[in-house]
This record gives structure tokens, sequence and C-alpha cells, in this order.
């Protein structure tokens, strides 16, 4: 049980249900605020995250899952893991490569991590090879969550025909209602439509919030000649940028897949079942 134990606690730590009985394994830049929003409405907590910060993986993290609550469901679900439902959302592990190097070019504590492990002045950018050199260099399993490995501990104990995958690129519909559909939906039957209306309202900010970090377009030439995955972009302005298909190399397919092989089968693996 203590082995099972320290498995749920490996980062990112699972949203856990104790009442219906449930994990959902997750990951950051793969969708984390909508799934996040989803879960804090099924437990009751929405309105309190909301209230505590805008952010709400803020309030997970410093609320949440240092609550009694919260640390009773993960000891009873480490303890009777065969008796849970485990649905996982993850994405392809090039696009979110990319959104991994937004998120490192954009946060000063992302970039001196680079800056100590590559041994370079990143204060006006790096590339993206440069980006996928340093990941290759990391302990991709134990590393910071927003460049983590999507493959969770607690999937090789549970095995992967207990998961019901959700995966982002192949998704019809919403993701909050293939939650709904996987996990009953979020609330109860007394749930009022107040409260309804109020996850639908949280979800579309997230959703407006997201497309504005993470979608916009850059209209723009390669730069002087090089490639996109060459270009040292800078620290600035995270909304004009371009789609991750303009990082796409020989090069760079090869390092994503070899660095995050482990995701790289588990998305073989849901795709050969669909």
């Amino acid at each position: 049980m203590s082995q099972n134990r320290n498995l749920f606690l490996h980062p990112p730590l699972p949203m856990i249900n104790g009442t219906k009985r449930y994990a959902i394994i997750w990951t950051p830049k793969v969708a984390s605020n909508i799934v996040l929003t989803w879960y804090l409405r099924d437990i009751g907590l929405l309105y309190a995250a909301n209230f505590y910060s805008e952010w709400s993986h803020r309030f997970r993290g410093d609320v949440l899952v240092k609550s009694q609550t919260y640390k009773a469901w993960l000891a009873d679900a480490a303890a009777n893991y065969l008796e849970y439902k485990y649905v996982k959302v993850m994405r392809d592990p090039f696009r979110r490569s990319v959104s991994s190097y937004r998120h490192a070019l954009r946060f000063d504590d992302t970039r001196v991590q680079v800056e100590q492990k590559m041994g370079i002045d990143a204060s006006e950018g790096f590339s993206y090879n440069t980006f996928l050199n340093f990941l290759s260099q990391l302990d991709i399993r134990n590393c910071d969550i927003h460049f983590r490995q999507q493959h969770h501990p607690v999937e090789d104990v549970v095995g992967r025909e207990r998961i019901d995958y959700i995966l982002l690129d192949a998704m019809e519909g919403e993701l909050i209602d293939h939650l709904d559909q996987r996990l009953g939906d979020a609330g109860n039957v007394d749930t009022s439509t107040d409260e309804d209306a109020e996850l639908k309202a949280r979800v579309a900010h997230n959703l407006t919030h997201i497309s504005a970090l993470h979608h916009a377009s850059y209209d723009g030439d390669a730069f002087d000649g090089e490639n996109y995955a060459d270009h040292k972009f800078a620290c600035i302005d995270h909304k004009e940028f371009p789609g991750f298909e303009k990082f796409v190399t020989p090069q760079t397919e090869q390092l994503v897949r070899q660095i995050y092989a482990a995701d790289f089968a588990d998305m073989e693996h849901v795709l050969s079942k669909s």
C-alpha cells in the first residue's frame, strides 16, 4: 500500500474523487485548466476556487491537495486502486512540446533552468531546437511538470486496459462533455441551474483565455532563411507565436519521439483502440 501511495503522490497529483471513486490523470499543457474546472465543480469547490483566485491551479496547489479530505481520498485510492475508475486526458506529444517551449520562453524561472543546463544566456530567448536539447538532458519522468512526460507511474500499476483515455487531438465535441460521459455529470442530482451555468461560464472563460495564450498565429515568413525550429524566439509577447506545425523538421520529430517515447507509446495504444 505504501508503494502505491508513493506512486499516487508523484506529481502532478491525480484529481481524485473518493466519493465517486475515480482518478483523473492529467498534465500541464493538456487542457489542464478545463479539466480542473470540471473536477472542482464535481467536488463542489468551483465557487471556492473562484473566490480564492482567478487561477484555479493556485487553489489546487495551495488549498485542495493540502486538505484533509483530499489526503484521505488519495490514501483510499492508493489502498483500493483496483476499485477506482481512471480517466487520462492526453495530447499529441509533439504539439505539447511546442506549448512547453512557449511556457519556457514566457516564465523567468523556466528560462533560468535552460540557461543553467545549457550554459547559455537566454535573456533574449532561445530556439526550439535548443529547448529540445535541454529536454533531452533531463530526467523527463521527474523534471518540471510543464516539461515532464504525460505518462504517470500510476498507469504502470493500474495498466492501460483499465484507463479510459481522452486524446484531445482526436476528440470530437467538448472536453467537459467527454468527462461527463465517462465520470458522470459534474455535481449531482441537486445541481442547480445557476451552478450549471457557472460551470459553463467558467469553462468558456478558460477556453477564451487559453486561446489567447496558445493559439494566436504568426503570419511572417521564416526568419533570415532559418527554419522556425532554429530561430531564437525572444522572451516577449507570447501571443505572437507560430503554430506547432512550423516547428516540424526531421530532426525535431526524431528528438521529440526520443524524449517522449512513453507518451508516444500511450498515444499509439489509444489510436489502435479507436
